[in-house]
């Protein structure tokens, strides 16, 4: 184990600010375990001296990471903890939410999400995965296929040509179909759809359609 000084803001991870823990949490453990600390979090002080000196020199570090990596009002809570252990431990029963009531509520927030091409696909990507990897810490099981149906359920009827052609070719079974493949098929389908209507802004699309989406009304699709 080693016990060189870290160099101050090399960490790349954003402040904890008390949103979007999962993610966050997921960063600093690769933090801790590329300085070689990230046992610290979980183990208890050894009982032989030597072992507990080198323990508490590992402590101080892990300690210094995740301070170094938490907002103003997060440092509040955990100011009065002396490891790394005391730290992280009340951040995860705060911040990580399981149970049965917790997996029902972010299973509802996911599945009733729909996109709108009021907004670049990208952003309804990124925040249609983050509320799937929330799903996923409350404790709820999701398969890739779970994913890719419940994605493509959530497109509007511009998008119905790629959801049948994806269709097809998930049926013919010589191609397996990915999230990442799905995510650049639907990405490359919004490039055509804003190609065809002059390359109009998103938000210059009516929220008001008068055509419902055809797949959103029923959350559990099947492709394959």
């Amino acid at each position: 184990m080693t016990s060189n000084v870290l160099p101050v803001g090399v960490f790349g991870v954003k402040p904890f600010d008390g949103q979007n823990f999962a993610n966050w949490f997921f960063r600093i453990k690769l933090v801790l375990e590329q300085n070689e600390v990230l046992y610290v979090i979980t183990e208890n002080p050894p009982a032989d001296a030597k072992e507990l000196k080198t323990f508490k020199t590992a402590d101080v570090k892990a300690r210094s990471i995740l301070i170094g990596c938490m907002s103003d009002n997060i440092l509040i809570l955990i100011k009065d903890k002396t490891s790394a252990k005391e730290i992280v431990d009340p951040l995860s029963k705060t911040y990580e939410k399981t149970g049965m009531k917790s997996v029902v509520m972010a299973q509802k927030s996911w599945r009733k999400m729909e996109y709108k091409l009021e907004k670049p696909l990208q952003e309804f990507l990124q925040e249609f995965e983050t509320r799937a990897a929330e799903l996923r810490m409350a404790g709820g099981k999701l398969e890739s296929e779970d994913v890719i149906h419940q994605l493509l359920g959530a497109m509007p009827p511009e998008f119905e040509s790629v959801v049948s052609a994806l269709d097809i070719l998930c049926g013919s079974k010589q191609t397996e179909i990915t999230l990442d493949y799905v995510r650049n098929t639907l990405l490359a389908e919004e490039e055509r759809i804003l190609k065809k209507e002059g390359s109009q802004p998103h938000n210059a699309f009516s929220s008001n359609r008068n055509q419902g989406n055809p797949f959103s009304k029923s959350k559990n699709v099947f492709i394959c």
